[in-house]
């Protein structure tokens, strides 16, 4: 940004110094040529003939800062979007963490709720068999197998420290 700025001083003092000479030759100048000289006509020409080669100068070193601007803000544009992309990348790598860690949580939800289920049936086993074959057995193997898979379940969690 100060190299910019610099550029800017410099071109503004370039072209200050360039508009006091071209009014200098044009204000006091080239009445002095006119006066001094008879034929003086034509140089008068020739005087605003150099002026206006310093004038097409001053545009081109215009043209030329511009294009040097140009390309240091392109650079400081793809170093922005290099750390822009990285970003990106870290964000979504937390996303997908994050995705994880939520399915776990749904999955442990159900299956904490899939044997409180169990637990009530075999509280409550009697108030429901209704004369039918008692189910207590198979409830209980299925509270235990439930069990099971919770406890592998959480063996898998990443320990955090």
């Amino acid at each position: 940004m100060k190299g910019h700025l610099l550029s800017l001083l410099a071109f503004l003092g370039v072209s200050a110094i360039i508009v006091m000479l071209w009014c200098a030759i044009t204000f006091k100048i080239v009445p002095l040529i006119i006066k001094w000289v008879p034929d003086g006509a034509p140089k008068v020409g020739d005087a605003f003939g150099a002026v206006n080669a310093l004038f097409s100068g001053l545009a081109l070193a215009g043209v030329i800062v511009t294009l040097y601007l140009q390309q240091e803000e392109l650079k400081m544009q793809r170093e922005e979007l290099k750390f822009t992309r990285e970003e990106l990348a870290k964000s979504a790598a937390a996303q997908k963490e994050s995705s994880k860690s939520q399915q776990f949580t749904a999955e442990l939800s159900t299956r904490v709720a899939i044997m409180e289920y169990y637990q009530f049936l075999i509280a409550n086993i009697e108030k429901y068999q209704h004369g039918k074959g008692t189910k207590h057995g198979e409830a209980l193997t299925t509270l235990i197998g439930q069990a099971e898979e919770i406890m592998k379940m959480l063996e898998k969690l990443p320990e955090k420290g």
